[in-house]
């Protein structure tokens, strides 16, 4: 494949284009939006890590059943662009509402603290607290205080059970406030506040959870037989996301500052401007995707017994089908391990590089980096694709994934995190092109397979990473949950290598499936025009592109 015919099919395709603009606002809005949110529900609604975690894994959770089902509806009435703008309507109604719950009232920091730096004192409801007050501040200077000492204390008063996590000066100077609010006065209102968001974003995450999956499933069926080309169409995304990412981490630092008032109005992190930004580029992805056709195919009614095939045409009943299939089994396996990987790394790994004593400049270096590497690993992805195939690949993220988590629980430095993050591409972008790919992407592939796909990996993994790890990480810390999961990576990668080699299976899942077989290349759109075999061929150009999709 030459340089000149590489640049002409990318360049030819004004329905790619449109996938294109759309993955670059869709990932610069909402795949930006956990971490921001995360820092939302905490910062300014005060809620606790276990209900932050719970929200933010609302999202994943309900895509392993949203994609599927709502993919499934399209499928039967081929009402697929009207599905995904509900999605993105739904999404954009969902995070307009979120804002609206009233925060946390009541709570009038001066009543509770009054800190005067020059002099030294602090006035505090909790006795224990101005007892440790006086081992950790002398003359203005910090100095070391025994935690467990502390831990005592606590018990024998029984006025503050909060276990502190991390460095104790952090907590005594950043967060004491939000902790005092936590454990001195009723929880109540925290949890009706928790429960109205929780109410909203389940009802709205579960329609507006398959917008990628729908705008995947309109680049596949546009690139064919080409779809390990994939990647070069989700490069914008990876523009998106991180242009959005380091503007507004260099516009909002949330480290808060130690002012000599401690109920200080800085301690108060305004969110609004990211939010509006995030509702205008989901308005603008509404107005791209208004403009998909989708590209339309007869659904045989039965399954072809004369062609050797033992599926059902429905995908739902054909998973148990698929599943005793070895290699399938073990392909579903590591994309939940991948969704996982992406999780973890999505929300804590910026946590354990503070938690390190890492710079804010080391967050910059970091993203770069993924950029970076994500870039060139999409770039590369058809050809590598060619050359390992999809299997390997996924073989060699699981491997990759392994490797840097063990690395993670090693380092005392944070600087050395350098020595592993330019992997990133591989073990994310990378990964998830091979996953879509082994799926297999002919032209009529169903929504229900692509929203399977997406469920696997963007929603069980993913939500595994978002709230699981909270969990296991408050228990064991950072360090022995990182070389845990790094071993049990091993693990799982040994698995996938020996299945994949006992049990070859060559065929795409979707080529198993009798609905999407190869052998119905025949198959005419919906407009009585024979272009599937052409479509699969690659043999089509930018006229032939405008009659099929544009018209």
């Amino acid at each position: 494949m030459g340089i000149k015919e590489t640049l002409s099919d990318i360049n030819a395709d004004h329905p790619l284009h449109k996938a294109k603009a759309f993955y670059f606002l869709f990932d610069a809005a909402i795949k930006t939006l956990p971490r921001h949110l995360g820092m939302y529900y905490k910062h300014t609604l005060l809620l606790s890590p276990h209900q932050v975690a719970m929200l933010l894994s609302v999202r994943p959770f309900l895509l392993i059943f949203g994609s599927p089902v709502l993919g499934g509806i399209a499928d039967k009435t081929n009402k697929f662009r009207h599905v995904m703008l509900i999605s993105l309507l739904t999404f954009l109604v969902t995070y307009v509402l979120v804002p609206l719950v009233e925060p946390v009232e009541g709570f009038n920091c001066k009543e509770h603290v009054h800190f005067n730096h020059s002099a030294n004192h602090i006035n505090i409801s909790t006795p224990v607290f101005h007892k440790l007050h006086k081992q950790i501040v002398s003359n203005g200077a910090r100095v070391k205080v025994e935690v467990h000492k502390y831990y005592q204390m606590v018990n024998e008063e029984g006025t503050n059970n909060h276990q502190y996590d991390g460095n104790l000066m952090q907590d005594l100077y950043y967060t004491w406030p939000f902790d005092m609010y936590e454990y001195e006065l009723t929880d109540d209102i925290t949890q009706k506040v928790f429960n109205v968001i929780l109410l909203i974003t389940i009802f709205g995450e579960f329609f507006a959870s398959p917008s990628e999956t729908f705008a995947d499933l309109y680049t596949l069926r546009a690139l064919g037989s080409n779809h390990n080309r994939y990647g070069w169409q989700i490069i914008s995304g990876l523009f998106g996301f991180f242009i959005v990412s380091i503007a507004f981490a260099a516009s909002s630092d949330i480290r808060l500052q130690l002012k000599d008032d401690f109920c200080h109005v800085g301690h108060v992190i305004n969110y609004s401007p990211y939010l509006f930004v995030v509702y205008g580029l989901v308005g603008a992805c509404i107005l791209i995707a208004a403009t998909f056709q989708y590209r339309l195919f007869p659904k045989p009614t039965a399954p072809r017994k004369d062609d050797g095939c033992n599926c059902d045409c429905n995908f739902i009943k054909a998973l148990p089908v698929l599943a005793e299939t070895p290699a399938y089994t073990a392909y579903a396996i590591a994309v939940i391990f991948c969704g996982f990987a992406c999780g973890v790394k999505q929300l804590y790994i910026y946590h354990y590089l503070t938690e390190l004593g890492g710079p804010h400049q080391l967050i910059f270096v970091v993203l770069s980096v993924h950029f970076i590497s994500g870039f060139l690993a999409l770039l590369a992805s058809p050809y590598l694709l060619e050359r390992f195939g999809a299997s390997n690949l996924i073989a060699g993220g699981l491997l990759l994934n392994g490797i840097s988590f063990v690395v993670y629980s090693l380092i005392k430095n944070p600087w050395l995190i350098l020595i592993v993050e330019p992997f990133h591409g591989l073990c994310q972008e990378l990964s998830w092109v091979a996953i879509v790919t082994y799926a297999g992407a002919p032209p009529q592939i169903g929504a229900a397979l692509q929203g399977t796909v997406h469920g696997l990996h963007k929603g069980l993994g993913l939500a595994l990473g978002y709230y699981a790890v909270c969990v296991l990480i408050l228990k064991f810390g950072y360090v022995g949950f990182f070389l845990a999961t790094g071993l049990l990576f091993f693990v799982v990668f040994g698995f996938y290598l020996f299945v994949i080699r006992m049990y070859p299976k060559e065929e795409s899942i979707a080529d198993s499936y009798s609905c999407y077989s190869k052998i119905h290349q025949q198959d005419v759109d919906s407009d009585g025009e024979e272009t599937v075999e052409m479509f699969q061929k690659g043999d089509y150009n930018n006229e032939t592109l405008d009659r099929s999709f544009l018209e």
